[in-house]
């Protein structure tokens, strides 16, 4: 097995500061994976193009499994998930080390989305985890055999998901529509 690149050595430390509850710490490294993720599927976009697309793209993935609920084509105030994220967590973090106060992730699992305030459960987190991790431009990624991670129900070892997107998006589909 190859070295890990950036992408497996930042989801390691994001993974252990999200255990943690270090929520902000874990984003300061999530944030660089899933730049270089997206990077890897876009070359050639600028980094705000390519990170709004990594997150809108898949964007019923990441609300299925962040709140249980298939949300597509959501915009607030004219901003996709995508470019909120972008713009209060990912610029921010880059910039300035920290998140917008505008953006917060809540334990509660509360979802407030207004033109001044985003309020997203912590689950957003675990939710663009996993889209970074099962991404296919990741499938020659590895973290070891000690991380595992509760996904669709199921225990998992997040080795066996790197690049795996259509198997975790179709399994993910199938429970939520209860339609093998």
């Amino acid at each position: 097995m190859a070295n890990p690149s950036s992408v497996s050595r930042r989801m390691e430390s994001a993974i252990r500061h999200l255990v943690a509850r270090e929520y902000e710490q874990g984003l300061i490294h999530l944030v660089p994976a899933i730049d270089k993720t997206a990077s890897r599927r876009w070359p050639k976009a600028k980094v705000g193009e390519r990170f709004r697309s990594f997150i809108d793209d898949d964007d019923a993935l990441l609300t299925l499994l962040a709140t249980g609920s298939v949300i597509t084509g959501l915009t607030v105030d004219g901003q996709t998930i995508g470019g909120v994220l972008y713009k209060l967590m990912r610029t921010t973090i880059a910039h300035e080390g920290e998140l917008d106060s505008r953006l917060e992730f809540a334990e509660t699992g509360e979802l407030l989305l207004g033109r001044d305030k985003w309020t997203l459960p912590v689950t957003f987190i675990w939710a663009m985890c996993v889209l970074v991790i099962v991404a296919p431009e990741n499938e020659a990624e590895h973290i070891g055999p000690a991380f595992r991670v509760s996904l669709l129900g199921r225990g998992r070892a997040i080795d066996d998901l790197w690049g795996q997107a259509d198997a975790v998006r179709a399994e993910a589909m199938a429970q939520f529509f209860r339609d093998p």
